[in-house]
């Protein structure tokens, strides 16, 4: 009789922590669709300069990334819970499913190696791509001019950083990367998904195709980090 109960006790539980984890990912994913509806599902639309910055600004001013910001304790934890799933080997797949369900911009599997886009049948690739230091490193293997920009503050990028990334603060993003060509490749890195997954929306906002998001930490780097000052 005693073990019914505790089966079925924890068999409860199980439940319980199911929906409890169900209901969270509903509200991560309803949080994450991009407000910019107009643009949603519709690839390859440009939004112009002073938009995309106020998009930017907006965002950043009202997430736990800004010191100003008096960070709610819920949003404190939903912003640790999401960077822990959005770096971790076994649910990475699924924060990017729902990165996935905001602004992208496409390009076809020719396209993505420098050929043409006549055959629609082929392979599609929608942007921006999260890749892990793996994929990185094929990624730099690949594209001899691949551009590695580093989000966070710089004065956090001088103590320690990726070998050849440059220092683009995530409220700078826009205007510093506005003038570049749409089709130059990419990699957004950061500390956390919240920086690159901002970057990221900006960059498909402003029709740049090759964009791809590091889904660990700059702190990962297997490699040894670059300083500057003697830091």
């Amino acid at each position: 009789m005693k073990k019914n109960i505790s089966k079925k006790i924890s068999n409860l539980i199980h439940v319980f922590a199911i929906v409890l984890f169900l209901t969270f990912v509903f509200f991560v994913y309803r949080q994450n669709i991009t407000q910019y509806t107009i643009h949603k599902n519709t690839p390859n639309v440009i939004m112009d300069e002073g938009t995309v910055q106020d998009n930017v600004l907006r965002a950043y001013e009202k997430s736990v990334l800004s010191p100003e910001h008096d960070a709610s304790w819920f949003q404190r934890n939903v912003f640790s819970i999401v960077n822990y799933l959005s770096s971790s080997r076994f649910t990475s797949k699924m924060v990017t499913y729902i990165h996935s369900r905001q602004d992208w911009v496409m390009d076809c599997s020719e396209c993505a190696i420098g050929g043409s886009c006549d055959d629609l049948e082929k392979e599609q690739y929608f942007y921006p791509i999260s890749v892990d230091y793996a994929s990185f490193q094929n990624l730099q293997d690949r594209y001899e001019n691949l551009f590695i920009i580093d989000v966070r503050p710089t004065e956090v990028w001088k103590s320690a950083h990726i070998p050849n990334s440059v220092t683009v603060p995530l409220t700078d993003v826009v205007p510093y990367l506005f003038p570049m060509n749409r089709w130059h490749e990419i990699v957004i890195v950061g500390d956390n998904y919240l920086e690159t997954k901002i970057a990221g929306e900006a960059l498909i906002q402003l029709n740049f195709h090759r964009v791809y998001r590091l889904i660990q930490p700059v702190s990962d780097y297997p490699g040894e980090l670059d300083r500057i000052d003697g830091n």
